[in-house]
């Protein structure tokens, strides 16, 4: 049976994935409203089987935050 997508990933990490990406975009959004330089979110979804005839699957969820950096500072 299919699921949505927005229901596995509520499902990750007891719930827990989803607030963890609504974190790190709002920290993104404020670092490139802050700095004027882009940065980058990069959810990932890796899927195995769980083991041999479980017919289960183990989803493993990574977030990474490349956060905006301010540039470097002009000296005299």
């Amino acid at each position: 049976m299919q699921r949505p997508i927005t229901e596995t990933l509520a499902a990750l990490g007891h719930g827990t994935f989803l607030d963890e990406a609504s974190n790190s975009l709002n920290t993104l959004v404020t670092a490139v409203d802050e700095t004027g330089r882009a940065g980058k979110l990069v959810m990932s979804l890796a899927i195995k089987k769980a083991s041999r005839g479980s017919g289960r699957q183990v989803f493993v969820a990574q977030i990474r935050l490349t956060a905006a950096t301010p540039g470097p500072r002009a000296s005299l």
